[in-house]
């Protein structure tokens, strides 16, 4: 018993170092110049500061997901804390995604995640429509890169750009019908055994 405790703590205190180590690094790039000097600094400028930035914000993201996930635990269900985090979160994976090149695989996994974890606990049927309008883009965008592994083998990429495509066209046939509006909350059923 007082092992997991232990195990719980350091978690904990390892999850608040990576929340604010990714928010001192958004601050940090934050402070940087928006595009390079010239042709010749861009591959630098992506590696050291573009793709630095939209990591961080994938990293505060994961602190905010988590942060919530373990709220829920701890409340045995989803409270206005727990979908505060993960709006935090869905927000933080948003700002990566503009920040990450449209023709970059982690932008579209940014997008993908962000409407996911709001799918998680509910949110407006419009804002993710959008969202998902915008993942599906970058899949197809994507499709040219992913290709051979997209169309010959069933793997995650193939998987998440059709759920995208299939909730989207769910939710916007539910509007069209009446059933549902933009402003209707939308929340994936929890899996089996699970609040």
């Amino acid at each position: 018993m007082r092992i997991q405790a232990y195990e719980d703590k350091l978690s904990e205190q390892i999850l608040e170092e990576v929340g604010a180590g990714a928010q001192d690094l958004i601050e940090e790039l934050g402070e940087e110049r928006e595009t390079p000097l010239g042709e010749w600094e861009t591959p630098a400028f992506l590696g050291f500061v573009k793709y630095q930035l939209a990591e961080a914000h994938s990293l505060r993201a994961l602190y905010f997901h988590s942060s919530g996930k373990r709220a829920r635990f701890a409340a045995g269900g989803i409270t206005d804390e727990v979908m505060d985090l993960f709006a935090l979160s869905a927000e933080a994976y948003l700002q990566s995604a503009e920040v990450f090149p449209e023709d970059d695989e982690r932008h579209f996994w940014s997008l993908y995640y962000a409407y996911n974890i709001l799918l998680d606990v509910g949110h407006p049927a419009g804002d993710l429509i959008h969202i998902m309008k915008r993942a599906q883009d970058a899949g197809t965008k994507m499709k040219a890169i992913w290709e051979v592994a997209i169309h010959t083998c069933v793997c995650e990429r193939k998987d998440a750009l059709e759920s995208c495509i299939n909730w989207r066209a769910d939710l916007v046939a539910n509007i069209e019908q009446g059933t549902i509006t933009d402003d209707t909350p939308i929340m994936r059923p929890p899996p089996p055994g699970q609040s």
